[in-house]
């Protein structure tokens, strides 16, 4: 089956013709959890760099984090998955 419709028109002749445009819906995800919150877009690309640049300055610190957070990670799924050891009676 070929689709031979313009893509550039709005309304595609599978959907309703009643359908409200892509540009008109209500907001989800990220960005509306975070408007509902109170934080801006621009507040939160603004942090999201201060900390890249921070990774940037302190790279030894970063990764030694990150080992930090990985270990104990293992370790918490070590401790998940631990099968109770049978008691002696």
């Amino acid at each position: 089956m070929t689709d031979t419709v313009s893509p550039t028109t709005q309304f595609h002749p599978y959907s309703r013709p009643d359908a409200t445009p892509v540009s008109e819906r209500e907001e989800h995800g990220l960005p509306a959890m975070l408007k509902k919150v109170g934080i801006d877009s621009n507040r939160m690309r603004n942090m999201t760099e201060k900390g890249r640049s921070w990774g940037r300055s302190h790279p030894g610190r970063l990764l030694g984090g990150m080992a930090i957070a990985v270990i104990a990670a293992g370790m918490l799924r070590g401790r998940m998955h631990r099968r109770p050891s049978p008691t002696t009676v």
